[in-house]
């Protein structure tokens, strides 16, 4: 009686018992529990049903009871078995109801109801249960109606009081709306499109039912995924039904967006290509003679190898067979995905070739046998390219924007040169150009990954020498500003070179932090979603990754002037609609320190071009104390 949550229950229907027998009251076994679920609210001060009560006062020895909970009934009694023995194990731990925790998670587990039953018609909610709903709707229909937190006073505004009689909502108390109502483990809760790819430094495999809720909370349909990698969220993305632009400077990455986004037939139609390749005799070739190695003798050059020479001798045969047949680019990326995908199955590495295993991995014994990959087709026309990012946002316009740049490290003493994915997957994109490079260095990585030749703003150690900042942030701060969308979604890793106080400044800088999911990778688990810079806190811990929304609403306007120092009025339209058309919220003009070199007429004309060209569209801001340039504005 001194621990678990039907210790006061307990009590309450004894002395009720008590009274009962007393008094002759003749009250029912039912009766009693609903007093004492009575008791337990309005007494205790417990925001809980009667269920507790119900067990103790309605249960028979070795007879469990079927009960419901709401409206508080008892079902039936079921016999046990014979020789079926009940054992009770006591926890030994303390709980209770009346924390802040519990009537916290119960009170937004209400809220979210609420929310579903006045923003849904749904038949299956007008009871107050949602285990009428079936999981496949609530995905469908209601996970994007709930909000990750909510104010408790913002609530009340839009939704009045709960359904719940037990509870109340507190106005300056922040809800997890949908935490308290699902649990902060979204990933079991989401179902994420099955993906493809290789081993993967930085895999977003696990995001995949974060990346995607967060891209829910947009009313999103074009997405560029800047940096695909593997092209795992390009393809979930692509399954999600979004039209996705793959991007990636990797060889290998774009031929992963070509097998997959750009395919259009089943996986049936390649079943004779990829038998075809597999029954193919080994031959000795430039892959044998720089990445196999003998499993039952020392390597002749003392190197240690990536792959067992029984399979770089199909490697060989298999790739140069995929140059001389006459394939279509998609038929192509996939035989070379394939391969990749089976080497991937029997390589001896950690799962990079920057260095190999000293010893032979136990898969490096199978067989190299390809499969057709795991194909699909979507209505959307997809793009793969791969260009630098930069290039690329100057010329196209998309609804959201998905960033994981190759963060470097954020150790002092680490060369870049160890983190560079370039140098990571060399192999990868030998196997796709077979251009059978120059190489260098105990891991025989191609000569262009080079330190010097393979250098990435995004992982480079070293400050600007002018600004004093890190160049890395520099250019996620970059990227973030010229990026033609209204919403991005950003992956950062707390082992990246920005801190998290420079970060915060570039995000609140650029736009309107909305969402922050937080991961901790060494206890493998997501944490809540947050508000604002509440994880700046937490992200100097290990392990942690961020995935950040962040909403760009509002662009400042740099005025075209004419080569005679004039005021182009056809320019500053076409800036203005560009910007309307990228899904901007609203325009500022910003004259700034220009506004002396101006004269009152022409920051009249600015304003005016620019209040006719938004007119009805967006609100337009001037940044001016001219009180003829303002009163234009209100026309």
């Amino acid at each position: 009686m001194e621990a678990g949550i039907g210790s006061s229950a307990a009590i309450g229907v004894a002395t009720l018992t008590a009274i009962n027998h007393l008094h002759e009251l003749n009250l029912s076994a039912l009766d009693i529990a609903r007093i004492g679920g009575i008791v337990e609210n309005r007494i205790v001060g417990v925001p809980c049903e009667a269920v507790d009560a119900i067990t103790v006062a309605a249960g028979q020895k070795d007879t469990p009871l079927s009960i419901r909970s709401q409206p508080n009934q008892i079902l039936e009694t079921v016999p046990l078995p014979l020789n079926t023995i009940l054992i009770g194990i006591h926890s030994r731990a303390q709980r209770t109801l009346t924390s802040s925790a519990y009537v916290d998670a119960r009170t937004a587990a209400f809220m979210g109801l609420t929310i579903l039953q006045k923003t849904l018609d749904l038949e299956e909610l007008r009871d107050n249960y949602l285990c009428r709903l079936s999981v496949k709707d609530f995905r469908q229909k209601c996970w994007k109606v709930l909000p990750a937190r909510m104010k408790g006073a913002d609530f009340l505004d839009r939704y009045g009081e709960t359904v719940d009689p037990l509870i109340k909502v507190e106005p300056q108390k922040v809800y997890g709306a949908f935490a308290g109502a699902l649990g902060d483990n979204l990933s079991d809760i989401i179902d994420a499109p099955t993906t493809e790819g290789v081993k993967y430094a930085g895999s977003k495999l696990k995001l995949l039912p974060h990346i995607l809720q967060l891209a829910k909370r947009t009313d999103a349909k074009t997405v560029l995924d800047g940096f695909s990698g593997t092209t795992r969220v390009s393809q979930a993305f692509a399954k999600a039904g979004y039209q996705v632009l793959c991007n990636d400077i990797a060889a290998w990455s774009e031929v992963f967006g070509v097998c997959y986004l750009l395919n259009r037939k089943s996986k049936t139609d390649y079943v004779e290509l990829i038998e075809y390749l597999n029954e193919l005799p080994p031959k000795d070739g430039w892959f044998t003679a720089h990445y196999g190695g003998n499993p039952s003798s020392a390597r002749t050059d003392g190197l240690k190898k990536p792959w067992q020479t029984r399979n770089t001798r199909k490697l060989d045969a298999i790739r140069e067979e995929i140059e001389q047949l006459p394939l279509t680019k998609v038929e192509r990326a996939v035989a070379l995905t394939s391969l990749i995908l089976a080497l991937d199955r029997v390589d001896s590495t950690l799962g990079h070739f920057a260095s190999y295993l000293k010893q032979w991995s136990p898969r490096s014994f199978n067989e190299l046998t390809l499969e057709v990959p795991n194909l699909f087709c979507t209505e959307e026309q997809h793009e793969v390219s791969r260009q630098d990012i930069f290039e690329l946002v100057n010329d196209r316009t998309v609804d959201l924007a998905y960033y994981d740049p190759p963060y470097g490290s954020n150790n002092e003493k680490m060369p870049p040169s160890r983190v560079r994915y370039a140098s990571y997957y060399h192999l990868w994109s030998t196997v796709c150009l077979n251009d059978k490079p120059e190489l260098f260095g105990k891991a025989l990585r191609r000569k262009d990954t080079s330190d010097t030749l393979a250098s990435s703003v995004f992982e480079e150690f070293r400050r600007n020498g002018c600004t004093g900042r890190f160049i890395a942030v520099e250019a996620i701060e970059r990227l973030i500003r010229n990026t033609r969308a209204r919403w991005i979604i950003l992956s950062y890793s707390s082992t990246g070179r920005a801190t998290a106080g420079e970060l915060n400044e570039i995000l609140r800088d650029n736009g309107s932090l909305v969402e922050v999911v937080e991961i901790d990778y060494k206890r493998n688990v997501m944490a809540g979603m947050k508000w604002t810079h509440d994880w700046v806190r937490n992200a100097d811990l290990p392990n942690r990754e961020f995935l950040f929304l962040i909403e760009k609403g509002t662009e400042v306007l740099i005025t075209p002037f004419d080569e005679q120092d004039r005021i182009d009025e056809d320019g500053l339209r076409s800036v203005v609609e560009y910007n309307i058309n990228a899904g901007v919220h609203g325009v500022v003009i910003a004259f700034a320190t220009e506004i002396m070199k101006l004269t009152e007429a022409e920051r009249l004309q600015i304003a005016k071009v620019v209040v006719d060209q938004t007119r009805g569209r967006v609100p337009v801001v001037v940044n001016t104390g001219a009180v003829s340039t303002a009163a234009t504005v209100q026309i």
